[in-house]
């Protein structure tokens, strides 16, 4: 198996592949803000179109980004005379989608280099102040005139029932409102690759989806487990909760239901931290209550933190996917990828690192209010 990377910028005269590139990085993040990349190409003439690619890359293009592997060693070139040889985009794994925000080529005795970043699909709602015109919507109303104004895709946007006041987005940054009223719904939001626009209930995290350990043994190899190159943690208190508030407005009127549950001890101990969770299974005081107890079960745990796990590159990490990590000691278990970075060099190939922790982020923002 042998790691190839393809990149795609419309108006561009061919696909980039490793050939041209030299460093490549895609940081994938938990909603709390656009997932990234930078990029290092190689910036000589194009022999085909005496073009290079600064000349052509420029601030606003849109960039499909492929990573992967190939199995056939000899498969060197998309372009290669020989057909058997030939490959392309669709057999690596699309991910990322976005724009260019800049396109910075340099020149020395070391060689003509362009570096490239950019932003996903996210980055137009981070950009701009929220402009609707005020008028009686419900969130995924406002989710979808949201969408449609920026050239999102509103096939995953989840209806809801609640009307919103005006309020609630007056003078704020459009993927902020959006953050807030996937909240209040007890839903998550982000824009995926594919630019649809993800407003709705959470999809399964708890399913582990991959593997690893560090230095397996065979029996855990031929089970599924993948080799850990780095591994480090962090065990800290500091982020334990110990006071809980679950809330819901329910109806046109708006009528709130709110529950408590705190640890008094750990209150008269350390001081209060407060966490508030927004939930639309919250229908009564009694449920937010009950609810609210879970969470603060849950908060009341160490948390555990993993800094850093880095393995051979695989394109298909996302955020929040929950992972097993096994001969850690302790420090083993199951942990949630709060972000994900892909990169690919000449030098050291392709890994992937990512950072965890063992307690599921909540919220469209990758988090829940902290007051």
């Amino acid at each position: 198996m042998i790691p190839r990377v393809c990149v795609i910028i419309p108006g561009l005269t061919r696909e980039w592949n490793h050939r041209w590139i030299v460093d490549l990085s895609v940081e994938k993040t938990l909603y709390t803000d656009a997932d990234a990349f930078e990029l290092t190409m190689r910036n000589d003439d194009d022999p085909e179109t005496y073009c290079s690619v600064s000349d052509q890359a420029a601030k606003g293009q849109s960039v499909d980004i492929y990573m992967g592997y190939l199995s056939d060693k000899g498969a060197d070139d998309w372009n290669a005379t020989n057909e058997n040889e030939r490959w392309g985009k669709d057999e690596l794994t699309h991910v990322f989608s976005g724009k260019i925000d800049t396109v910075k080529p340099s020149f020395s005795g070391a060689g003509t280099f362009v570096h490239i970043q950019g932003r996903d699909w996210t980055a137009p709602l981070l950009d701009t102040v929220f402009s609707i015109a005020y008028a009686e919507r419900t969130a995924a109303q406002i989710a979808t005139i949201c969408a449609k104004e920026h050239g999102l895709s509103t096939s995953k946007i989840t209806p809801t029932n609640m009307i919103i006041t005006r309020e609630l987005y007056k003078d704020r940054k459009t993927w902020d409102v959006l953050k807030e009223l996937a909240q209040r719904e007890g839903y998550v939001c982000y824009v995926d690759k594919d630019k649809n626009l993800v407003f709705g209930p959470r999809q399964n995290p708890d399913t582990v989806t991959a593997k690893y350990a560090w230095r397996p043994t065979k029996e855990q190899i031929s089970s599924g487990y993948v080799a850990i190159e780095e591994l480090s943690f962090d065990d800290s208190n500091l982020d334990i909760i110990n006071k809980v508030i679950v809330r819901h407005w329910k109806g046109n009127h708006k009528t709130l239901y709110e529950g408590m549950a705190q640890s008094v001890e750990h209150i008269k101990q350390y001081g209060e931290l407060k966490r508030v969770f927004y939930d639309s299974k919250a229908l009564s005081n009694a449920i937010a209550a009950e609810i609210a107890q879970k969470h603060l079960t849950e908060l009341m745990r160490s948390v555990l933190v993993l800094d850093s796990l880095t393995i051979l590159g695989d394109p298909a990490l996302e955020s929040e996917q929950a992972i097993e990590v096994a001969n850690a000691g302790r420090f083993s278990g199951t942990y949630y990828i709060e972000s994900v970075s892909h990169k690919y060099s000449l030098n050291e190939g392709f890994k992937s690192t990512l950072k965890s922790t063992n307690i599921r982020k909540e919220g469209a923002d990758g988090d829940s209010d902290v007051e």
